[in-house]
């Protein structure tokens, strides 16, 4: 994918995007009603499952949910994210942060980009 590609996809995840734990388990969620732009997003990042979500209240409308779970999963995206993330950056970082041990053994940088 080319750089605009993720750049696009930070600003998404910015404004739409949840990155939090799950049970120790690192994970990026995106909930949203309009299901094409979560299918872009798993283009670019070669990774992640769409879920429907029925709606409790009768007059809401069908969303869908991203998800990205897992150490595997997660790290490439958010390496290749980090970079754009303007509201949501600290959270990737600290999340990086935690993948250390894990980098060090597969002889992955932390940080391969300069963040803008």
């Amino acid at each position: 994918m080319k750089e605009i590609d993720w750049a696009w996809a930070a600003g998404f995840v910015d404004g739409e995007g949840c990155l939090h734990w799950i049970r120790n388990t690192p994970t990026l969620r995106i909930v949203q009603v309009e299901k094409a732009p979560l299918l872009v997003l798993v283009q670019i990042f070669g990774v992640g499952a769409l879920y429907p979500h029925k709606p409790r209240n009768p007059k809401h409308q069908l969303s869908w949910e991203l998800y990205i779970g897992g150490r595997k999963n997660l790290l490439p995206v958010l390496l290749k994210l980090s970079r754009y993330l303007l509201v949501k950056g600290d959270k990737a970082d600290e999340m990086l942060s935690h993948f250390s041990d894990y980098m060090v053994k597969q002889n992955i940088s932390p940080y391969p980009f300069n963040r803008i």
